[in-house]
């Protein structure tokens, strides 16, 4: 009779049986190829497409180069990676510096201590007729570059920002996640009729600098709510590149044999956690950066001056 569960054992009591001692080919490749595939793949954090070029061939394309890559070359990605997590760090503590004193702690602290700052208003014409300047031509004077030493002239008043500035904002930023948006404009500003310029860290300073309040005020949480990565998904990595590492490294301890395929491997494993460690806090697959419209008379000036003094 047919046995849709199985043929029970003839001692009807079910056992253990272990399985061969020796390692088969089919185990050695499976594994390595396994581990080599999630290392070179879901280690990868690429930037922000530029605008006109986010179509999914081009970013298949674009990703399964750089898989070769790190196929071929896994300390170039690792290279790459701590040269990110470096500027990172490096940016985030000059953003920090320049947007505390704006935060909103520190702005209410500082009208505890100084209660006659808050009643510094902007001047207005009176019937007199004293040369005294509207709200609007402070604006556009504001706006504009200073004759003598051409910089922006820094804002006389900004809106107080609600959060920090993290490594995650430091990474995004990086990855091209600020830009200009001209497309609402009826003169663009740009020559080569482009309506979006993705923000450089000279570019964000200055704005940190001089305009803070053209800096979008986002969380943390709203940036990885952009990014596709899975903290669990990283860690059930980073374990699997433990795992082969340690069996790697416990069979070279007692003199085992390795193959050169699981040298190799264990490589890329080695490379993987340094790659993970760098862009643990790097969003991850983001398509379309986070735009600044530059519609408004005040905001298209800056652009414009930025532009010309190839602060852009």
């Amino acid at each position: 009779m047919w046995e849709p569960f199985g043929t029970a054992p003839a001692n009807q009591k079910a056992y253990w049986k272990s399985g061969s001692d020796e390692r088969s080919t089919w185990n050695i490749l499976s594994t390595c190829i396994l581990t080599l595939l999630l290392c070179a793949y879901t280690s990868l954090h690429l930037n922000i497409p530029e605008h006109g070029k986010s179509t999914w061939y081009q970013q298949l394309g674009k990703k399964a180069l750089w898989v070769i890559v790190g196929i071929a070359a896994p300390e170039a990605v690792a290279f790459v990676a701590f040269r990110d997590w470096l500027f990172a760090r490096n940016f985030e503590t000059d953003m920090q510096a320049l947007l505390r004193p704006l935060h909103v702690d520190s702005v209410n602290s500082k009208n505890l201590e100084d209660p006659e700052s808050r009643s510094n208003k902007p001047r207005v014409s009176n019937d007199d007729g004293d040369a005294e300047d509207s709200q609007s031509e402070i604006d556009v004077r504001r706006a504009s570059p200073d004759n003598t030493t051409g910089a922006i002239p820094s804002s006389d008043q900004s809106a107080p920002r609600r959060f920090h500035w993290t490594r995650v904002h430091s990474h995004f930023a990086l990855m091209g996640g600020f830009a200009f948006d001209t497309s609402k404009l009826v003169v663009n500003i740009f020559n080569d009729n482009r309506t979006r310029q993705v923000l450089k860290p000279s570019a964000l300073r200055m704005l940190a600098r001089r305009e803070p309040d053209l800096l979008p005020d986002i969380s943390e949480e709203f940036i990885l709510d952009k990014s596709k990565a899975n903290g669990f998904a990283k860690f059930l990595v980073c374990v699997q590149a433990v795992w082969f590492s340690a069996q790697v490294i416990g069979r070279l301890s007692t003199g085992s044999p390795v193959s050169l395929l699981e040298l190799n491997t264990f490589l890329h494993a080695l490379c993987c956690l340094v790659i993970y460690a760098a862009w643990w806090n790097k969003p991850l697959d983001i398509d379309e950066p986070l735009l600044i419209d530059m519609s408004e008379e005040r905001r298209s000036k800056i652009c414009a001056w930025m532009m010309m003094q190839e602060k852009l």
